[in-house]
């Protein structure tokens, strides 16, 4: 997803949950992918072998847009029932701080000296098919990273 949200600390309290304002959907590009999701997510229902597993009329009784539906149908179907897969990225993205990013390419949380984050949230873009593929590869790097710092000391 290109759309940005953000996440901001609102207390001292360690226990309190944060503000988070997602903006899901507020790239047209986003959107536009969601349409055409949604649009094949019909195409399939009524297509066997997949068509003869369901009723004729599941489309509609699950209100998801039928195949010949309008574009402003679809979009308007998309933005009012959308929810995240809840695989979160880029909430603290490892890019340049001035572009706002939160973490260096040493995983270093900029304006620190000892505090790596390496997780989902510093992977700026979802680009894998499951997050864990990349994640073992950040482990990896992240595992290195701490090793090496601690035996320069």
């Amino acid at each position: 997803p290109l759309s940005r949200g953000s996440i901001h600390i609102n207390t001292t309290d360690p226990s309190a949950d944060p503000i988070a304002d997602m903006q899901y959907l507020t790239s047209e590009v986003d959107i536009r992918a969601a349409v055409a999701a949604a649009r094949r997510i019909s195409l399939i229902a009524v297509t066997p072998p997949f068509s003869d597993l369901i009723t004729e009329d599941a489309l509609h009784q699950s209100g998801v847009p039928l195949v010949n539906a309008t574009e402003e149908e679809v979009r308007k179907w998309v933005l009012d029932t959308y929810i995240s897969d809840i695989h979160f990225f880029g909430s603290n993205s490892m890019m340049p701080k001035e572009l706002g990013g939160v973490v260096s390419l040493q995983l270093l949380v900029y304006g620190t000296t000892n505090l790596r984050i390496a997780d989902a949230s510093i992977l700026p873009l979802s680009v894998f098919p499951h997050p864990t593929l990349g994640l073992y590869g950040v482990a990896e790097k992240a595992a290195s990273m701490i090793l090496q710092a601690a035996a320069m000391k």
